[in-house]
């Protein structure tokens, strides 16, 4: 049995979270603890040593970010319960962590349940991707985002990023050290990136500012390797002013 600990303050979310866990998941997961606060759930983590985790991001003494921080041992896999807080979703994004929305759709929450389970025994790094997302929900400057593929989980430099392309619902990240293709579509990183690093070209391209080299009056960017990138004429003079003033 994978034993978890659930954190919410709420005492419906509570209900309504067990109850689904046990309508769909009885034979598989058992909740040996329950928590409503950052006290209460560091001490319910660290009794019992959960497989996974249900943290609420907002709790009456704190944040989930604050309970991860006094937690030394975080060898457990973690889905965050949030309401429509763009801030706290674009923080999880951008450690590539996984959430379930509140009001709860049982759809999405079986499907989340379901792959932190398939998924449980690959958490190597984790408290990178957690350090990340807490960072930048304490709103610090963020270096790094977590980026996942269906073998790995990769931490990436931001700066080391030339530029990133769509094709289709995956997004390709050309970095210095080679490419990456990832699950997800360019709209979703292009609303993660720091948008004082990064800047949307064109539908199929964001690139790094930092790696424009030049721009060719013939439509392109030319970046510090050598690599040309579209702009589109939509976008031409908003791109053109950002770079160059």
């Amino acid at each position: 049995m994978i034993k978890v600990v659930l954190v919410e303050d709420e005492p419906l979310f509570r209900a309504d979270i067990s109850q689904l866990l046990e309508a769909h998941f009885k034979d598989v997961i058992s909740i040996v603890g329950t928590g409503y606060s950052v006290a209460s759930g560091i001490k319910e983590i660290t009794t019992h040593r959960p497989d996974l985790v249900l943290l609420d991001i907002q709790l009456g003494d704190g944040s989930g970010f604050d309970l991860l921080e006094k937690i030394s041992n975080q060898d457990f896999a973690l889905i965050f319960i949030t309401g429509h807080d763009t801030h706290a979703i674009q923080a999880i994004k951008i450690g590539a962590l996984d959430y379930i929305l509140k009001p709860i759709n049982e759809d999405e929450f079986v499907a989340g349940i379901q792959k932190a389970i398939n998924s449980v025994s690959s958490r190597s790094t984790l408290p990178d991707s957690r350090v990340i997302a807490s960072q930048f929900y304490s709103e610090k400057y963020i270096e790094k985002i977590v980026v996942s593929t269906s073998d790995a989980m990769h931490v990436l430099q931001q700066e080391d990023i030339y530029y990133c392309a769509a094709d289709g619902n995956y997004t390709t990240f050309f970095t210095i050290s080679g490419t990456i293709m990832v699950a997800r579509t360019l709209k979703f990183y292009d609303a993660v990136f720091d948008q004082s690093h990064f800047i949307r070209c064109h539908r199929s391209y964001v690139v790094n500012r930092n790696h424009v080299q030049r721009y060719d009056k013939s439509g392109f960017l030319i970046l510090t390797n050598d690599i040309k990138i579209p702009i589109s004429s939509r976008k031409k003079n908003e791109v053109l002013k950002t770079l160059f003033g």
